[in-house]
């Protein structure tokens, strides 16, 4: 099939040239800029489908088996979502299969916090799009991913750094983001990784300097559209839609909320949509509440659009507002601004940089079918109403405005404005990514903070969601879903903390909710506030100063979802007795699918299968053995049990049993994969890694002098255990002694070992293997569950 029938199967029209070109080139570019309303989110995900499921074996192979669409806004994720899926529907290739019950197609996955889609993971070597926010996507290349289970940190790391391609949309919106998104570029290329990888950073309006940082050189070259591209129809209609542009009357200051109603109310042309964007979510909120007040009395609509609703109430306003019946005003911040499809012929606009006001402009008059539309711009008083950008590209942006009599493409390619990004607050490091790779908290339990790779400043955001309980949260209280969460700037909920409310964490080393001190609230973390203290409306999301309670939102955990607690084995309890010699064989059989489909032609794959096979062999630990023949009439027979048919906790506080995998692997293991099986055995649930240390909430033994760590106490003995198919690990007793510092009768220590490995495969790549157990492990135990129902 060509290109030009693909793309016209999948969207009902015929591809422009930059289209078809990116898509039929020999790599893709790094960097495209083209204006609103061209197609860029189609034109890179359908050249991605066509490479990897049309075109040749050679450029199938050269392209990585995920798509990463990375969104600075909530508000775009569900419509890219929409678009991407039919898309897919229409060329027959969208699998919408759930847990292993998958077709030959490529899935869709969102990311934006929370448990809603936890299933990506367990499909390493199947094509798939993941869609998703630039906090969630960025904090799990960082290892360190928000609204996530800290365990599920190194496998999402992993997936997220190999065998992808990434999109960056909109650059001139992810600030910080950006430089962290060159960084991680930059080090794929230095450290290595599985499969290919690569990035392509998409806008209207940027410069090539833009991509340039310490270790990632500027692009040699930004795709563009070309004469032939200008030429086209549809196309030339966009770019001279008729955009006439004005100053409003009314600037922009302190209280001026209710005269900024008054200008738009008289401007709004009935039967129409009129958009405002305004730079801040108060000055938002403080408009929409002065429209309200205004136009009470009439049945004009009002739509409020900004990132602090849950996902539920931000997507009934989104649709509200793109309700192609839409008779109203719809007051939005930045949420609106990049890459929402929506038209309308009156937009009234905050003073903003350069860039934002070319991505503003594209949703007046998008297509062209209006024949007389306008562009208002509000003007600052002073330089006081500049935040939260600088006064200096607001000044900029100013002079160019007023040379202006209209806003559309074609005068905006006339324009001279120089647009100089903002020198990086923070810059990622070598040092760091090598840091973030360890996912062990201090004693303490606080990680590094990665929020400064993130968002700039203040657009830190925290997640908050809100239940119902007496004084504080039962320890049985389940994980958010992703329905529940809503983003909350850091400092906000600091704020309300200081004024007598409370809010709780999970504590994973005690297995309990505990009340955080406004010095715990930090970028990143997930909170609980109870219902009855308010703090939410879903007409004007996030509102401390609202006391009403909140309505909970019934929720359903995820059958995947991964154990919270440091000693916590969910996926042991699995409703019924299956022997350790079936499972392992299980998983063995699962590297084994797994690997076969990669084909990746450097991946260890002996080390990968191996690992697969012994992961549980510590499970023959008597202490684990005890807790699963607990309550099982056949307590006393010599079957040795992976998984129970109930829910227990072991006798000894903190019990690893795959620490116990490892230790027995280092001391009777074979073959020079040793120390690489070892760790892909310690590391199968993300909890025990690259520290080897006990946790203050550990069982000690009697004897103090006796080495002992999550639950493991030096000297013991594991019996020998068949692991099926003839297999059978010997006795062991294990030894503790890699975990002191320095080596031991000759042999490295753990932390030796672990960082040894990580230099040698680099960082990516060995999280890439301890991914592709975890998945083998997680799919062998569903297949038995769905064997036992």
């Amino acid at each position: 099939m060509t290109y030009e029938a693909f793309f016209a199967r999948a969207t009902g029209r015929s591809p422009f040239p930059y289209q078809r070109d990116l898509a039929l080139a020999g790599r893709l570019p790094e960097a495209l800029c083209a204006p609103t309303g061209s197609g860029k989110t189609a034109a890179v995900v359908l050249a991605w489908l066509y490479r990897r499921r049309v075109a040749s074996e050679v450029q199938r192979r050269a392209t990585p088996r995920r798509l990463i669409v990375c969104l600075p806004m909530r508000a775009l994720v569900t419509q890219t979502v929409t678009g991407v899926s039919d898309w897919l529907r229409r060329v027959e290739l969208l699998d919408e299969g759930t847990g292993l019950d998958r077709g030959e197609g490529v899935s869709v996955h969102v990311l934006m916090g929370g448990a809603a889609d936890d299933e990506w993971h367990l499909h390493p070597e199947r094509d798939a799009i993941i869609i998703g926010t630039q906090d969630m996507l960025l904090s799990r290349v960082l290892n360190r991913g928000y609204a996530a289970s800290r365990f599920l940190w190194p496998w999402q790391y992993a997936l997220l750094t190999n065998d992808c391609l990434w999109i960056f949309d909109e650059v001139q919106l992810m600030g910080v983001g950006l430089a962290t998104a060159l960084q991680m570029e930059a080090f794929g290329r230095r450290f290595g990784t599985f499969g290919p990888a690569a990035s392509l950073f998409m806008s209207a309006t940027f410069a090539r300097d833009w991509l340039t940082t310490v270790d990632h050189a500027a692009p040699g070259e930004v795709m563009t559209l070309s004469e032939e591209d200008l030429r086209t129809p549809d196309l030339e209609r966009r770019r001279r839609a008729a955009k006439r542009l004005e100053r409003a009357r009314t600037a922009i200051a302190k209280g001026c909320e209710p005269a900024l109603a008054g200008e738009i109310l008289a401007g709004h042309r009935p039967g129409t949509r009129t958009l405002v964007v305004l730079n801040t979510v108060d000055r938002a909120v403080g408009v929409f509440d002065a429209l309200e007040k205004k136009a009470r009395a009439t049945s004009l609509g009002l739509v409020l659009l900004h990132s602090r609703f849950r996902p539920a109430d931000r997507d009934a306003a989104l649709a509200r507002a793109l309700d192609q019946h839409f008779d109203g005003i719809v007051v939005s911040t930045q949420v609106i601004e990049a890459g929402v499809d929506v038209s309308a012929p009156l937009l009234f606009t905050e003073l903003a940089p350069w860039p934002s006001l070319v991505q503003r402009a594209g949703r007046c008059n998008r297509t062209g079918e209006f024949r007389d539309a306008a562009v208002m711009w509000f003007d600052h008083a002073s330089d006081d109403a500049a935040p939260p950008y600088e006064a200096d590209e607001l000044t900029a942006a100013r002079a160019e405005l007023l040379k202006l009599k209209t806003f559309n493409p074609e005068a905006i390619e006339h324009a001279v404005v120089v647009t100089h990004r903002a020198p990086f607050t923070h810059v990622l490091r070598r040092r760091d990514v090598i840091d973030l790779f360890d996912t062990t908290a201090d004693l303490g339990g606080v990680d590094l903070d990665i929020s400064r790779f993130v968002r700039d400043g203040a657009e830190r955001d925290v997640q908050v969601f809100w239940r119902e309980f007496d004084d504080a949260p039962a320890p049985t209280e389940p994980r958010p879903s992703r329905d529940e969460l809503c983003a909350v700037p850091f400092l906000a909920l600091r704020v309300w903390i200081d004024s007598g409310r409370r809010a709780w964490r999970w504590d994973p080393l005690d297995g309990t909710w505990a009340a955080v001190k406004r010095d715990q609230v930090v970028p990143g973390g997930v909170f609980v506030l109870r219902a009855d203290e308010g703090g939410y409306t879903s007409e004007r999301g996030w509102d401390e100063r609202s006391r009403t309670p909140v309505v909970v939102i019934s929720t359903t955990p995820s059958v995947s979802e991964p154990e919270e607690e440091i000693d916590g084995d969910p996926l042991s309890e699995l409703g019924a007795w299956v022997p350790l010699a079936t499972h392992a064989t299980d998983a063995r059989d699962a590297a084994r699918e797994i690997i076969a489909a990669l084909d990746i032609d450097d991946l260890p794959a002996s080390s990968v299968i191996r690992a697969a096979h012994a992961h549980d062999l510590g499970k023959a630990h008597h202490i684990f053995q005890e807790t699963m023949r607990r309550g099982y009439p056949g307590a006393t027979g010599p079957t040795v049990w992976a998984k129970s048919g109930s829910r227990a906790r072991h006798s000894r506080r903190g019990f690893r049993h795959e620490l116990a995998s490892a230790l027995a692997w280092l001391s009777e293991g074979d073959g020079n994969d040793r120390d690489l099986v070892a760790y892909l055995l310690a590391a199968h649930h993300g909890k025990v890694r690259v520290s080897l240390r006990a946790l203050p909430t550990d069982q000690a033994p009697p004897d103090s002098r006796v080495l002992h760590a999550r639950g493991v106490w030096d000297g013991e003995t594991l019996l020998d255990v068949e692991l099926g198919d003839g297999f059978v690990f010997p006795s062991t007793v294990l030894s503790l002694a890699p975990m002191r510092m320095g080596r031991h009768d000759g042999q490295p220590s753990w932390v030796e070992r672990v960082i040894a490995l990580r230099n040698h495969y680099g960082p990516f790549r060995l999280a890439y293997l301890e991914a592709l157990v975890r998945a083998a492990d997680v799919r062998a135990s569903m297949r038995e569950k769905a064997r036992i129902v």
